[in-house]
């Protein structure tokens, strides 16, 4: 073999070894514990003594015995099965006025949900006075004596 051929030779195996090197060597993917995800409360129909609650993809309604409300943001849970909303309680029955309509007040509803068990507190936000706690299943009717 000539010098000329020998040196090429070694030119193309330097310039192999040196663009191996040169790659990007392949790195383990680091893995990270999964993030805690936020889930919602399942839609549909969750009631109770006293309380009935649809929840829907922006929030739900929640019918009581002697009042109704709203419920303006989505029922997510954090990380212990806890929401907390804003929305509206408005009161039904009694002498009522025919060209007013009725007054609904803040509220803040919180709870938390375990498996098919939601347990619900109201809490008028103007006094903090809290209204009532529930409980609630899922799937559940509700049982309501109305106030009409």
């Amino acid at each position: 073999m000539s010098k000329t051929k020998l040196t090429i030779a070694l030119l193309v195996l330097c310039l192999l070894a040196f663009v191996g090197q040169a790659r990007p060597q392949r790195r383990h993917k680091v893995k990270h514990p999964p993030k805690s995800k936020s889930t919602h409360v399942a839609a549909g129909v969750w009631g109770g003594p006293h309380v009935r609650m649809q929840v829907n993809d922006d929030g739900g309604t929640v019918e009581y015995d002697c009042a109704h409300g709203t419920l303006a943001q989505p029922l997510v849970l954090d990380a212990q099965g806890r929401f907390s909303v804003t929305g509206t309680h408005t009161r039904e029955g009694g002498p009522i006025r025919l060209d007013v309509a009725p007054a609904s007040q803040p509220v803040r509803y919180t709870g938390s949900v375990q498996g098919q068990t939601m347990t619900l507190t109201v809490t008028f936000t103007n006094n903090q006075q809290t209204a009532s706690t529930f409980t609630l299943t899922q799937g559940s009717e509700g049982r309501l004596w109305k106030c009409r």
